[in-house]
């Protein structure tokens, strides 16, 4: 039997998506299966991890929609951490002026909207193959890089005046460091700051409240959800005839359609079945991206 599909885990803190990935390839035995994952959460960070298994589902991922997650989390100010959050070195902040709720509240609005956000140097972000934190863990000194990203909503929760700590809740773009995001909240206020606890709540219509666990997984008590579901494009619906001819790798006619040029779009066969993404042009449909499927059409 073909296993392909989408887990939905709750990650916990102490170990990576790709770690993730292994030990899910060991639970259910994929030794020649391919396991990925949607939306890489650090070490320090738990929360939705989505677990892409199955050849005719990694091949998808980058086609899923991940542009907006949301995620909570905790910062601590009187404190500089070299790696951003609670796995570095600690500095902590001479002169510190403890700050209140209204502080923050001030704040907020400033981050609302199109902003530009320094790369953390203990990142998974690639420079020349090799993720930042190779080069940050020997010691090599790699120029600031700086993304676009875009802040939808941030919401203060909680604030702990004796512990000084603000917990928050931040709906944002992808690419968006959460650890950053709290440094430069810091920043703004003339305070060190770091990141204790990062959790992500939502990722494309999924929320933290519909994962299992680890040990769900290992007692074979979890969903496959399938890859389409995650994949935010227009559908269209193939008969017999045009299926066999896109399986081929051959384009169909597609004439009455409100399709724009160039769109991209979920095809499915007769029987609702996912076969991949087509691309409309000229008024045909071409395969663009397909399962590895060969249908039975006689």
């Amino acid at each position: 039997m073909s296993i392909n599909g989408v887990i939905l885990l709750n990650k916990h803190t102490g170990i990576s998506s790709n770690q993730v990935d292994q030990k899910i390839k060991k639970i259910l035995f994929l030794r020649k299966v391919k396991v990925g994952h949607i939306g890489t959460l650090d070490p320090l960070a738990k929360g939705i991890l989505p677990i892409v298994v199955g050849n005719n589902s990694t091949k998808f991922i980058n086609y899923v929609d991940d542009k907006i997650k949301t995620y909570e989390f905790s910062l601590k100010f009187g404190y500089k951490s070299t790696t951003g959050d609670s796995e570095g070195h600690l500095n902590k902040q001479d002169f510190y002026q403890p700050i209140t709720s209204k502080n923050l509240l001030k704040l907020i609005p400033e981050f609302i909207g199109k902003n530009k956000q320094k790369i953390p140097n203990f990142s998974a972000k690639k420079i020349d193959g090799k993720p930042l934190y190779f080069y940050a863990r020997k010691g090599i000194n790699i120029p600031s890089k700086m993304s676009k990203i875009f802040i939808y909503s941030l919401t203060l929760n909680n604030f702990s005046l004796t512990n000084q700590i603000a917990k928050f809740t931040v709906k944002c773009s992808k690419g968006t460091y959460i650890r950053s995001l709290g440094e430069e909240i810091a920043r703004r206020l003339n305070l060190f700051g770091y990141v204790t606890e990062i959790i992500r709540t939502k990722i494309f219509n999924y929320s933290i409240n519909q994962c299992c666990e680890i040990q769900d997984i290992e007692k074979n008590n979890f969903t496959f959800l399938p890859i389409h579901s995650f994949i935010n494009l227009k559908e269209i619906y193939l008969d017999e005839e045009k299926t066999k001819s896109i399986m081929l790798g051959k384009y169909v006619k597609c004439e009455d359609s409100d399709f724009l040029l160039n769109e991209k779009l979920k095809m499915f066969n007769s029987k609702n079945n996912f076969i991949g993404i087509g691309v409309f042009t000229n008024k045909m449909l071409k395969p663009f991206r397909l399962i590895k499927f060969i249908p039975n059409f006689s």
